[in-house]
C-alpha cells in the first residue's frame, strides 16, 4: 500500500532523463522531519527529479516494509537498487552522480594555489558545520519540542525504542533548561560569527550553496522552537537568512500530487 507519492520536477539541468534514466530516485519519509527536508531541499534546488513516497512519523511503514527492510530512521533514499540511510551519505552520492549543472554554492575554485587553498578551507568548514550540525545540535533541539507531543503514548514508545533514551513529559522537562542554553549559544554563534558581518550566505557566495544547506537545515526548526518558549526579538541576522533561505528553495519548488492508485 502505497501512502502517497508527490512529484518534484527538474530544474536546470542539461538533460535530466538522461541523468535520471539508470537514477530513478525515491525518498521515502514525513515532511516535517528536519532530516527529510534537508535531502528534499537539496534534491530540489539542484533540479535532480525524484519522488518522494510519504510515511508515517512512527512505525509501522508498509512502504519501507516492502523492501524488505527493518532500518527505523527516517529518511531512507532509495538510487536505482541502492539503499542509503545517512543524509551525509546521501549527500555525498548525490554529488558524485549528480556533477553540477546548477551549481549549490560557487565553493570549488579553480587556477592558482590561493583559491585552491580556499576551497580547501571551505570544504572543511563545510564539513565541520555539517557534523556539528547532525551530532550536536539536533540531539539538543529534541528537548525543545512541545510536550503535548509527548503525551501521545505511541509517540513516546516509538521514540523511546529508535533512541534508547526517555521521552516521558517529566524527564524532557527536566532536560529542557540545559538544552535551551545550548541551542541559545548555538544560534548567537550562528547570528555574531558566521553572519556576524551581513553577508547573505555562509561564505559570502552570491547564491545559497551546499554548506548552508548542510549547516542550516535544523537551524529554522531550533529558532522556532527556541522562539515557541521564549517570544523574542533575538537572532535579527538568522531570521533574514533563513527567510531568505526559504524563498530560494520555494523559487524551485514547483509540486504536483501524484495520487496513489488502489
Amino acid at each position: 500500500m502505497t501512502i502517497g507519492m508527490l512529484l518534484f520536477p527538474c530544474h536546470n539541468l542539461k538533460d535530466p532523463s538522461k541523468m535520471t534514466k539508470e537514477h530513478n530516485i525515491i525518498l521515502y519519509g514525513y515532511t516535517y522531519s528536519p532530516f527529510v527536508q534537508r535531502i528534499q531541499y537539496y534534491l530540489t534546488l539542484r533540479g535532480i527529479p525524484f519522488k518522494l513516497c510519504l510515511q508515517p512519523p512512527i512505525l509501522p511503514r508498509p512502504d519501507v516494509e516492502l523492501l524488505g527492510l527493518k532500518h527505523r530512521r527516517i529518511p531512507i533514499l532509495a538510487i536505482g537498487r541502492d539503499i542509503y540511510f545517512d543524509t551525509r551519505l546521501m549527500l555525498q552520492k548525490l554529488e558524485e552522480l549528480f556533477p553540477p549543472g546548477f551549481t549549490l554554492g560557487q565553493t570549488h575554485m579553480d587556477g592558482d594555489n590561493k583559491n585552491n587553498s580556499k576551497k580547501h578551507d571551505n570544504k572543511a568548514l563545510e564539513e565541520l558545520l555539517e557534523e556539528w550540525t547532525v551530532t550536536r545540535v539536533f540531539p539538543q533541539a529534541s528537548f525543545l519540542i512541545p510536550t503535548i507531543l509527548t503525551q501521545d503514548p505511541k509517540f513516546i514508545k516509538d521514540r523511546e525504542e529508535y533512541s534508547g533514551r526517555s521521552w516521558q513529559t517529566e524527564d524532557i522537562e527536566r532536560l529542557r533548561p540545559e538544552a535551551v542554553v545550548f541551542i541559545r549559544g548555538c544560534l548567537e554563534f550562528l547570528e555574531k560569527t558566521l553572519l556576524g558581518d551581513g553577508r547573505e550566505w555562509i561564505l559570502g557566495t552570491e547564491h545559497l550553496g551546499l554548506v548552508d544547506l548542510k549547516s542550516m537545515f535544523l537551524s529554522s526548526i531550533s529558532l522556532s522552537l527556541y522562539l515557541f518558549i521564549y517570544e523574542s526579538t533575538q537572532f535579527i541576522l538568522l531570521r533574514l537568512f533563513l527567510r531568505e533561505y526559504g524563498q530560494t528553495y520555494c523559487t524551485f519548488d514547483s509540486v504536483a500530487l501524484m495520487h496513489p492508485g488502489p
